[in-house]
């Protein structure tokens, strides 16, 4: 008996009906501020993909009021170029599948059907992304990339020439002084001049030409490749430059920069990253032109027409 009375001695005091009432409101306000907290982010997270959605937009309405465009898209470490002139289309590689981009939500967004070009610049992951969810989805007339090197086939490259061939789509290889005409824009392949041991060497690298505006874009091609361009004796002048590997140390020489002059250097890379290398910035730095980033300014739109010249706006 005695330790029946103990139990309801302390039953009394504490009024453990009065506990469990008290953790069941405690439970159902802290289920609320969950149910809160979780809103509060799914809102920040809808509202950031609407903002880059309107932002893409924003860019590409501005990209239509000129003959020539050139979006280069924020896909990290990564590469992918759109470019737009007069109707006709170009996509330079996909970026790659870790980061969260969608190629073909962009080109809807952007209101492109067909791609006239698609340049695969090298088969490395980060430059060929999802491009065989393009070559399922969007109409290509024409497809370029590099010869194989002695380096291994990735599984994503394999991939990529399994859907090329069921839709029909010849693999065309690059060699340094092809021209492709598309309308009054013109595609000069600068390199690969030879087939290198080396991925990123191996990459296609073209010069985009139209009225008085040139661009140049490099792949991941490095010094070796950029050597063989100058001592080629072509014009490499541009107002726009694609930098080479994302700014690595082992790209973007002097003798390169001194050959091309450009007016805007555009680096693909991610934050907090190794890359782009503290001696390729200072390289770039030293040859006198406006550096954009796309860690920094998000999604590039380089545009130009004969009357106000090269203009360039960020969605940052």
């Amino acid at each position: 008996m005695s330790k029946q009375r103990d139990f309801d001695g302390f039953d009394s005091l504490f009024n453990y009906s009065d506990y469990m009432n008290r953790k069941k409101r405690e439970k159902a306000s802290q289920s609320f501020i969950l149910k809160i907290i979780v809103l509060i982010i799914t809102s920040a997270v809808l509202l950031l993909t609407l903002n880059s959605k309107s932002d893409l937009e924003s860019l590409y309405t501005k990209s239509g009021r000129y003959p020539f465009s050139m979006m280069t898209f924020n896909v990290g470490n990564g590469n992918c170029v759109l470019v737009s002139c007069e109707g006709k289309n170009i996509l330079a590689d996909c970026g790659r599948e870790l980061v969260q981009f969608d190629i073909l939500e962009a080109l809807d967004c952007l209101g492109v059907e067909k791609l006239d070009l698609v340049i695969l610049t090298h088969p490395d992951k980060d430059h060929i992304g999802s491009m065989s969810e393009v070559a399922e989805n969007v109409r290509i007339d024409r497809f370029l990339t590099c010869e194989n090197g002695d380096y291994e086939i990735t599984e994503y490259y394999g991939e990529l020439l399994s859907v090329l061939g069921e839709r029909g789509i010849e693999v065309e290889y690059a060699h340094a002084d092809d021209m492709i005409e598309l309308g009054e824009l013109s595609v000069e392949v600068i390199s690969p001049s030879k087939v290198y041991n080396s991925s990123n060497e191996n990459s296609v690298a073209v010069k985009l030409s139209y009225g008085n505006f040139s661009a140049l874009l490099m792949g991941d091609a490095g010094q070796k490749a950029e050597s063989d361009i100058v001592r080629s004796g072509k014009d490499i002048s541009a107002d726009v430059l694609l930098v080479g590997h994302h700014g690595s140390a082992g790209s973007s020489s002097e003798e390169f920069l001194n050959a091309v002059k450009p007016g805007y250097a555009l680096l693909s890379v991610s934050e907090n990253d190794t890359l782009p290398s503290d001696k390729a910035l200072k390289r770039i730095l030293d040859c006198g032109c406006e550096i954009l980033r796309t860690d920094r300014s998000g999604n590039i739109l380089v545009v130009y027409d004969d009357r106000n010249g090269v203009s360039v706006f960020t969605d940052r």
